[in-house]
């Protein structure tokens, strides 16, 4: 939440950093699971010894049924749905040199009708993958590449009605499909046992293509003109329509060392660049941990941090079309944990 090192960026506050499920069954083993949420079904095992493995996992909403069942939103006639996907192979081609492929996908659809006469539907849904090779060139070199794709989407529409029948005085149409093409690499060095350094870059290209409708009835009130009716009816519309594209590159370069045997440091550089805002950040970080017993430590840390104004982001349905400078944020971080 505060502090992180120089391989995490395009964050102001904090990270969330997530790896796949690695299969530990010796042989093929199928779970299935169902309880009043959702319910999911997973195939998971190893192969030559351990040196292969996969993991497949698919699962589903009970939400719509539930509602149906216990009667819940029965009077606005709610029908949430979601679902995903998830897929890993990997193999360990020699040893110390690890390849996995590994596919991710997942999807909602809520629709209903509102108890005020407003029809909506919303659907969203995103698809990645990805393959990662982790190897070790030497005992002091080891290196991670990943190249990666994805595209998420949205589909949202609705209308507000004065009442059943009528003709509706609010309608809206938005839609935004986001897509990108990734690849990066991680490198460290051993220089010494108490001296290692890391280095990485993080290339992506990315397109995001905007439609966003909107068309509402207003009534103004006449307070001047006593020639005019009371009310008048005015029509606000709102139609954009827009493909931007951008590329995005990171470099980082750090330096870990161990001075006191209670002592570990940390000290980096990050460079990242925008094409789409066309922006330069280069923010320095430092990183202090100190060992004061055998379960407790004190941490500390010190940097800057931006967080860019993404592809995906613009304010659509305000009519915005700008992309905005990076936020930064400086940390000043002192903590300590124990076990």
């Amino acid at each position: 939440t505060g502090g992180f090192t120089t391989e995490y960026g395009d964050a102001s506050a904090g990270v969330l950093s997530m790896r796949s499920a690695a299969p530990r069954v010796e042989g093929m083993q199928t779970t299935v699971g169902l309880d009043f949420m959702s319910s999911i079904l997973k195939n998971e095992g190893t192969f030559q010894d351990g040196r292969g493995a996969w993991l497949l996992s698919a699962r589903r909403g009970f939400l719509d049924l539930i509602f149906q069942i216990t009667g819940i939103g029965e009077d606005e006639d709610l029908h949430p749905s979601y679902y995903d996907v998830f897929a890993k192979g990997e193999y360990e081609i020699r040893p110390g040199h690890r390849l996995s492929a590994h596919l991710l996908h997942a999807g909602d659809d809520n629709h209903g009708v509102e108890n005020d006469s407003t029809v909506y539907r919303h659907r969203y849904g995103s698809s990645y993958a990805w393959l990662n090779w982790s190897g070790e060139l030497n005992r002091a070199t080891s290196v991670r590449t990943v190249f990666s794709l994805g595209r998420v989407w949205k589909d949202r529409n609705g209308a507000d009605f004065y009442q059943p029948g009528s003709d509706p005085r609010v309608e809206v149409r938005d839609q935004a499909t986001y897509e990108f093409v990734g690849l990066r690499q991680d490198w460290k060095f051993n220089i010494a046992r108490d001296l290692m350094l890391k280095a990485g870059v993080d290339a992506k290209w990315g397109e995001t293509d905007y439609e966003y409708f909107r068309w509402e009835e207003v009534w103004l009130p006449n307070c001047c003109d006593p020639t005019r009716p009371d009310w008048s009816q005015s029509l606000d519309n709102l139609r954009v329509a827009t493909r931007p594209t951008g590329r995005e590159l990171a470099i980082y370069l750090a330096s870990r060392a161990q001075p006191l045997e209670d002592l570990t440091i940390e000290g980096g550089l990050r460079y990242d660049h925008q094409s789409h805002t066309e922006e330069k950040q280069i923010a320095p970080r430092f990183n202090a941990a100190y060992r004061v017993g055998a379960r407790t430590n004190i941490r500390g840390g010190w940097g800057h941090y931006y967080q860019s104004h993404g592809l995906d982001q613009l304010w659509i349905s305000d009519g915005d079309e700008t992309f905005y400078p990076a936020q930064m944020a400086e940390h000043r971080v002192l903590g300590a944990d124990h076990e």
